[in-house]
Formats: C-alpha cells, structure tokens, sequence
C-alpha cells in the first residue's frame, strides 16, 4: 500500500520540493515505512509506502532507470509477473519489484502496457525524453488516483486531501455534484465535489505534456467474446484455475494476511481457497478471519441479519484464527468526523460503518492484508437472465421449471422472483411494441403462475408505453427525485437536475449477458472501492479483491448462461467449483442475510443523538429543512413496520453532507484522533 504524490509545471516552472513534501506528508496515514521525493526540472515525484507484498516491491521510490529516463511511483501490486517476464525476457524476475515490472512493460510497450498489467494499480511514470508523464489506473478501479489540470500545473495524488495543501488549487464546490449524491445518482466516474479536481477513471490512462492531456480508456469488456467447452466439468476446470490463481496472487504479502468471513458463498469461497493454497507451504503462515456477529439483535430480526453459523461451519475446518466484530454495538455515524477527513468526500456507502469496524480489527490483530469477497456474485453473474432467453425461445416448460426451482433454493414465492426478470421482460417487450410476443408471454405467465391478467394488462403493458424520461421527470417534480422518502424533500432545483442525470434504467428484459455486463460495468464499483480503499487506509490495510481479477471477470462473461444459472441454482459454476473446497451446507445455500435491519437499528439507537446535533443549516439551498425534520420523525416513528430503506439512507446522506459542509472550511491536517475501541474477539 503506497501514497503517490507529483506535480508537473506546464509552463516549465521548477517543481518545488518543499511542496511535494507537503503534499506527501498529508498521506504519510497511506504509508511512511519508506518514503522519498524526486525532482526534475518542472517534474516531482514523491512516494510513500507501508510493506504488504513480499520482496522488493518497495525498496525504491521513487524507482529510477537513468538509461531510459524513466522515473516511476505507483500503487501497485502486479498479478501476471510470470507471463510478463516471459515476454519481456527478464533475467531473475522474482528478484524485481513491481515498480521494475511496470517501468520493462512501458520500455516494452509504451503507452500500451497499462493494458499488458494485470492486478490493481495506480502509478505514473516521468518520461524525461519526452518530457511528459504517464498516468494509469487498474481496470476495475481499486486504487485511488484524483489530479488537477491547468495551463500551467498538472498535479496527481492519491487521495484529495493531498491536492488541497495546493495553492493555487480551487476549492470550489460542484454544486450539481451535491445534488446527485442527496439524489443517490452519482454515476459519473471522473467528478469528484470539487470543480477542478478530477478522478483518473478506471481501466484509463492519460498522457500529459505541455501540449496537453490525452486520456484514453484501454480497456472495457467484450460482449461477443465467448468460451466453448465440450463438457460441464472443463467448464469448472477453467474457471477453479482462474479463481485459485486470483487468490494466490493476493496472498503475496510481507506480515499476516486476512480476510472477511461473511458465511456467504464468496467470502467464504475465498477463506476455504487460501487456507487450501497456505496449507500447501512448508511453514503456512496464520490466516485470519473477520466476522460480523449480531447476538444482542431481536430474534426477529437475527434470523434474516445473523450468518454465525455458516461462517462456523467455514472455521471449523481449522487452520484459521477466527475473530469476530459485534455489529451490533457499530453505528452508520460513529466517528464521521474521522471518516469523513479519510475520504475527503461525502460518502455514499450506508453499511461502511461495519467494514469500518473490520478493518480496525484487523489492524488490531497486526493484519496489513484482508481479502474481501466484495460483489463475487455480480462477477460470477446470478446468472438469472437466463429465464428471460428461455421465455424468449417460448420454452415455457422449461421456464416455469427454473422459476419454480429457483424460488424453492430461494425459500420465496415464484410470484417474487417474476416481479424481478419475467414481468419486467413483459414490459419491455410492450415498450418495443412487441404485441404478439407480449400476449403469448402475459398468458403463460398468467396461467402458469395464477397471476392477474388486468394487473399484467396495465402495470407492464399500458404504464410500459409511456417513455421512461417523461415518467422519470414527473416524480422528479412530483416526488423529489428520490421516490417516497424525497417528497418535497429537495429543493425543486434540485430534483430537476436529478431528472436529468438519473441513470439509465437496468434493462431487466435484456439477456443474462446483457444484465452480467450491467452488473459489472456500473460506476457505483468505481466509487465504492475507492471509498474501501481511504477507509482501510486509515488503518494500515489494503483490502484485495479477488473476484475482481480482470481475468476472472472475462472469462465469467464468456461462459454460457446455463454455466451461471441452472436448475434454479445462481452462480453455479462458482458452486461446482467449490466441491470438496467449501462446506456443502455453504456451497448449496440458496439465502443471503440482510444487514439492513441494523443500519436502521443502529442509526435509531445510537446516532439519533448525532443527528440532533448536526447542524443542517449549510444544507438550505438544496433542501428544504422543515420537511427533512417531519422525515426524522416518521423515520423514528415508523421504521419497524415498514420499508423503510428510503428515509434511512436519505437522511443517512444528509447527515454526512450536512457534517462534510461544515467542516470543509477548515485546515485540518491531521484525522481526528481515533474513536471507541472496535469490539473484536479472540
């Protein structure tokens, strides 16, 4: 885990050292075990870095090759190190940093090599024959990279706050930014809440030189791309191959590695692959496990929030040093003073407050590394399309069969399941003005599942025909932009910009690859990593992703539907995979726990005081503060006995606005100093 930091004068300007300092000092949080600045002319690099991979991949920094005039500084952890010293006939690579990887592959390939880089990075490399720098980031966007541009000065860091101690950089508010993250519409991957200040998009890279900047994205998936195999188990073969090296190349670490341990299918995947791999080395070092434990929560509500059990079933297979964190005695506002001078930015992440807590935990137990099964199941796919392929072909047998199956793994109605992918397919069939294939859809449906025909009539036929954007400005104007829970909430202003920035609708009538590329290619993962990256370095931690390997997610994609769904099974190449690896009460489990009971338990309970004592003043050109009150107090009132996602998380987003807003004004350097202990047991 590493702080990168640098600055290029445009006009040709000197860079100062004492000003790349500065710059490096406000991350020494990200690392300071080794750190130096280098200065050319109108370039400055700087860099600093806390060990988590093994070897020399932080000896140098920044790395300097004089025979090429190439200097670079990253946040880097490279994947592919043996198929690239093979193309790049390296001599001794297991004795090279990553750092030395990145600079061959740019010698190699120049501009080109970002898409030759497997693994999770930011970095920027000095090119002194050229005079310019260039910039990338990972494909997925694990590592933060934000820079600034101008005529004159081009600056890079990772995290804001380093930007900032900047003269001459604006802090200047994006106005239209505050109104999508009170809107939760934040879809942009460059935008950040302040005008001049820029986030490098993943998969992109960027040149800049006096004569400009030119970025460029170097990466995306392919749709057409698909994967033949002659039998199921070949399929499982390849996929077990990939997903085992995804994980083993996350576990190169330089002091004891962890992981979170959820009970679900991917966390728990990834636990039982790394004690496998760990197990095989002559002296395997400790592998720690995080859990979220709820026992002081209402039955009720355990039953749905509480997966103890599977993550015992996980840990009694030894070889693990279990630990488990009361979620329960966690808050969604607890230390927001702290949290909020690591991210820099308002935060959208309602649960953040209990991966908070796991990474304080790990930092207690010396843990530098934790992999975290992270969304493997968009990765993998649900797989769940499938359904609408088959009521595509009209194969309503087989239709009715998987929806049937599928609700029994589900343990819920097959009327739910078609409310999510076949009535939706109605609908969209009706917008394309697919008349004969909707009636023939609408009355097998109808009749195979006892659903209303005047309820499919008018809800996903007539509603249907009328356009998405006209629907979408009347709530807005009607609503508040953000259905029940905005009512007159927001400034009309506000909901007005909201209508027009609002994403584009998920097509749950498009095919499984069509709802997998989807699920993937959405900018919230952008914006969540890089959320989870400044919060685990508050504590000395680099998360790891491993179903996030570019490789992994590729091959997911190509594979065919029923690889991913069959038989009413989700994610089932992920399951077969894992026999003999991960407990079968684990593998087979067709539920998922629910922790949203608890944020609202616990924003009640606990922070209902933070509120109170928040001012909301700086939040009055955007909302209207009498009726954010009547929303508290039917939020407080009301969030037992129903749905109450929509209030909670809106006046979750204004509370974080409200206390960012206040306290932007200030020159702090430093966090604030650390809150209550994190409760974590042996």
């Amino acid at each position: 885990m590493s702080a990168i930091a640098g600055i290029l004068h445009l006009d040709g300007k000197p860079a100062s050292r004492d000003v790349i300092a500065r710059m490096l000092v406000s991350l020494a949080h990200r690392g300071s075990e080794t750190t130096g600045i280098w200065c050319d002319g109108p370039a400055a690099l700087a860099q600093g870095s806390r060990q988590t991979v093994a070897g020399r991949a932080t000896v140098f920094h920044p790395a300097t090759w004089p025979r090429s005039g190439l200097t670079v500084v990253a946040d880097a952890r490279i994947d592919n190190r043996t198929e690239l010293a093979a193309l790049l006939q390296l001599v001794h690579p297991e004795e090279l940093s990553d750092c030395e990887f990145i600079l061959s592959a740019y010698e190699r390939w120049g501009s080109a090599c970002a898409e030759k880089l497997i693994g999770d990075f930011a970095f920027v490399i000095w090119d002194s024959r050229r005079r310019a720098m260039y910039c990338a980031r990972d494909a997925m966007g694990v590592k933060p990279f934000y820079y600034v541009a101008s005529r004159r000065i081009f600056a890079f860091a990772s995290e804001i706050k380093a930007l900032l101690t900047l003269p001459d950089v604006s802090r200047e508010l994006d106005e239209e930014q505050v109104a999508l993250y009170l809107g939760w519409s934040q879809d942009s991957r460059d935008r950040t809440f302040y005008k001049e200040l820029i986030r490098l998009p993943a998969a992109h890279h960027m040149t800049v030189a006096p004569s400009g900047v030119h970025r460029t994205e170097y990466w995306r998936l392919d749709p057409t791309r698909e994967i033949r195999y002659a039998s199921d188990a070949e399929y499982v073969e390849a996929f077990g191959e990939i997903f085992s090296d995804a994980v083993r190349t996350r576990l190169r670490n330089a002091a004891p590695v962890g992981a979170t341990l959820s009970g679900g299918l991917d966390s728990s995947s990834i636990v039982c692959e790394a004690r496998r791999q760990l197990a095989g080395q002559a002296t395997p070092p400790e592998l720690h496990t995080f859990s979220l434990v709820f026992p002081d929560v209402p039955s009720v509500e355990r039953r749905l929030i509480d997966e103890r059990a599977f993550a015992d079933s996980v840990t009694q297979g030894g070889d693990l040093r279990a630990h488990t964190v009361r979620g329960d005695l966690l808050s969604p506002l607890s230390e927001v003073e702290r949290v909020l001078w690591h991210q820099d930015e308002p935060y959208c992440a309602p649960n953040l407050y209990l991966h908070w807590g796991l990474y304080a935990a790990a930092q207690q137990r010396g843990v530098r590394v934790l992999l975290d099964g992270f969304d493997g199941d968009s990765v993998v796919s649900h797989g769940v399309g499938r359904l609408n392929t088959l009521a595509r072909a009209s194969h309503w047998d087989a239709f009715e069969a998987e929806v049937r199956a599928f609700a029994v793994n589900r343990q819920i109605s097959p009327q739910a399941i078609l409310h999510h992918i076949g009535l939706p397919y109605l609908s969209d069939l009706a917008r394309r003005g697919k008349g004969f294939r909707w009636l023939e859809a609408a009355t097998q449906m109808s009749r195979r599942f006892g659903l209303s025909r005047r309820h499919i009539a008018i809800d996903h036929g007539l509603r249907a025909l009328v356009p998405r954007r006209v629907t979408a400005a009347w709530r807005a104007v009607l609503m508040g932009g953000t259905g029940e829970a905005g009512r007159a909430v927001l400034r009309r202003h506000v909901s007005r910009r909201l209508a027009r920035h609002r994403a584009t609708e998920a097509q749950h009538g498009g095919t499984e690859r069509d709802l997998h590329r989807q699920g993937i290619d959405q900018p919230a993962y952008q914006l969540t990593l890089e959320i989870a990256d400044k919060a685990a370095a508050a504590f000395g931690v680099e998360p790891r992703y491993p179903f996030f390997d570019r490789r992994l997610i590729e091959f997911c994609l190509a594979l065919p539907e029923e690889q991913k769904f069959a038989g009413g099974w989700t994610r089932l190449i992920l399951r077969r995979a894992m026999d003999g690896v991960l407990p079968a009460d684990i593998q087979w489990r067709g539920t998922k726990a629910n922790l949203s009971s608890n944020f609202h338990r616990r924003f009640i309970e606990s922070d209902e005081a933070v509120v109170r004592q928040t001012d909301f003043t700086p939040l009055t050109p955007y909302v209207d503060l009498a009726r954010l009150h009547d929303t508290f107090g039917r939020y407080r009132a009301e969030w037992t006995h129903r749905d109450s996602d929509a209030d909670g998380c809106l006046l979750f987003r204004a509370s974080v606005l409200a206390a960012w807003l206040g306290a932007r004004s200030g020159s702090r350097s430093e966090a604030p100093a650390n809150g209550p202990h994190t409760p974590v047991a042996a």
